[in-house]
């Protein structure tokens, strides 16, 4: 995964669209680290950038907390998917 986007999302000049164009290559061509990619892709797209998709952040962080349970980073999709839908979903 680092290979597909480290110097991408660390980029100052915040070039998310390809950030998130590397990420998703990598989602739709690797066996390993799906949970990574599906965390990863989440955090670009609720960064404040052109490619900002909060509905397609959800369901990024979904993905990991419903086929990747085991996974190290489920606790932090979890709090993120919670935050998400809190804020701005389940407005009252």
């Amino acid at each position: 995964i680092d290979g597909y986007v480290s110097e991408s999302v660390s980029d100052e000049n915040g070039e998310f669209e390809m950030a998130l164009d590397c990420i998703n290559k990598f989602v739709e061509n690797s066996n390993t680290k799906l949970d990574e990619g599906y965390f990863l892709r989440g955090q670009i797209l609720e960064a404040v950038s052109n490619v900002r998709d909060i509905k397609e952040a959800l369901h990024s962080y979904s993905t990991v907390t419903s086929s990747f349970p085991q996974s190290p980073l489920y606790e932090q999709a979890l709090a993120r998917e919670k935050y998400i839908k809190r804020l701005y979903f389940n407005i009252r």
